[in-house]
């Protein structure tokens, strides 16, 4: 719904909410030791995909790109999303190096999502643990 911009009434709170459940699912893909590692490195491959489909939206963009500034707290939504995904590739591995790199080079991904998964990656995504 959010790609096709189907409900312009609740865009917002569905964008956020498609956040966090992306969130918790690279959090499991992080923390579910006991499952194959190919199960776990899909899980975060199709998540961080998803969060890069949701960053290229319309709404994305309007709440992201359009104001002079991001409120703090938007903000720290891209940022908890983008460390979760650094966490995921430091506990993960170079698997996930490729879905990464195809929502870093995607030019429809806000740049501000792009620039905090950099920031993330550069870190270690070792600040995401802050957020659990």
């Amino acid at each position: 719904m959010i790609e096709n911009q189907r409900h312009p009434a609740f865009p917002w709170d569905e964008c956020q909410a498609s956040m966090f459940l992306s969130i918790i699912a690279l959090q499991v893909a992080i923390d579910s030791e006991g499952i194959p590692e190919r199960f776990r490195i899909g899980v975060a491959t199709d998540y961080i995909h998803w969060l890069g489909r949701l960053m290229r939206s319309d709404v994305a963009s309007s709440v992201y790109v359009s104001g002079d500034t991001v409120l703090p707290e938007w903000f720290d939504d891209l940022l908890f999303a983008a460390q979760q995904i650094a966490m995921a590739r430091r506990v993960l591995g170079e698997a996930l190096d490729v879905p990464i790199g195809r929502v870093k080079d995607d030019p429809w991904v806000i740049p501000i999502f792009k620039d905090t998964i950099a920031t993330s990656l550069a870190d270690g995504g070792a600040a995401a643990g802050g957020h659990q």
